[in-house]
């Protein structure tokens, strides 16, 4: 596993783990600097590995799954977690790898702040064709009732990193994306 080649997300991953050991004070800046431009040259898994052999392992907590984030249809939720990094850069990898998937499934990104995302979305709701079918000619206008479902996204920066809070109304599909990071 140590010969693997390293991707520009492991990169990045072990230079978040080398700030959290340096905020926690186990590294100096110099030392932080030196490894963090080691990260960033390594080829292989092994070679960052050997990054943090001397460190402890960051702790992660398990997943937790809730009963309402595992039930379909359209829900309120709200995930909280937590993230080792600054604030900037945490929203750096929201917009990343987060927004994309929330995105994929309809979602508009509607707004765009240092500490804040939303998404929103535009549905009509299924009883609108019902209404059509029994009331046809007033039923027609039923069908320009469309419903707003959003998400936001807080970023707030604390003493033990930054604190992300996702909440909204949303499918198990993007609940399921949110519950994977909660801690």
């Amino acid at each position: 596993m140590t010969e693997l080649r390293a991707s520009d997300a492991d990169r990045d991953r072990t230079v978040a783990a080398l700030e959290h050991h340096a905020a926690a004070g186990r590294l100096t800046l110099d030392e932080l600097d030196e490894r963090s431009e080691r990260a960033y040259a390594a080829r292989t898994l092994g070679e960052l590995a050997e990054l943090h052999a001397d460190l402890p392992a960051v702790a992660t907590r398990p997943v937790r799954r809730h009963h309402a984030t595992l039930t379909p249809g359209w829900r309120a939720f709200t995930s909280r977690w937590h993230s080792p990094i600054g604030a900037d850069a945490t929203m750096a990898e929201l917009i990343a790898q987060v927004a994309p998937q929330v995105q994929e499934r309809g979602f508009d990104l509607i707004q765009r702040a240092d500490d804040r995302l939303r998404f929103e979305i535009r549905r009509r709701p299924g009883w609108v064709w019902a209404v059509v079918v029994l009331v046809p000619v007033f039923g027609w206008f039923a069908v320009l009732h469309k419903e707003i479902f959003r998400i936001t996204v807080d970023v707030a920066e604390t003493d033990r990193g930054t604190q992300i809070v996702a909440s909204g109304v949303a499918p198990l599909a993007i609940r399921g994306v949110f519950a994977e990071l909660e801690d």
